[in-house]
């Protein structure tokens, strides 16, 4: 996992993640952007939530571009949409999680 509080997590440290090909796996997980298909992608994005919070916890990255589990490009998230991704991942997170989780993010 990264670190305790993601609001001190720094460029250099994703970059360090890309550089040194660090995989997904049990508590890290990368995603391009959040709900790009509303559909298929809220249920994956709720999945992975609720095998962090069912198991050692995990950190899910947005704006992260991967081959093969790998990330190669750090894309963000545009800022236009970026309080539109939080509201959605929280609405995702209050309707459909019991008990209920909160997003933490910077």
């Amino acid at each position: 996992m990264l670190a305790d509080d993601p609001r001190t997590i720094t460029l250099a440290d994703l970059e360090s993640l890309r550089d040194n090909g660090v995989t997904e796996n049990k508590t890290l997980e990368y995603k391009r952007q959040p709900f790009s298909d509303p559909k298929f992608d809220r249920a994956t994005f709720l999945a992975t939530v609720c095998a962090f919070a069912n198991t050692d916890g995990g950190d899910i990255l947005f704006g992260v571009e991967t081959k093969d589990g790998v990330p190669v490009n750090l894309r963000g998230i545009s800022a236009a949409s970026e309080d539109d991704s939080k509201l959605r991942i929280n609405n995702a997170l209050r309707d459909m999680m019991e008990p209920r989780l909160v997003l933490l993010c910077q």
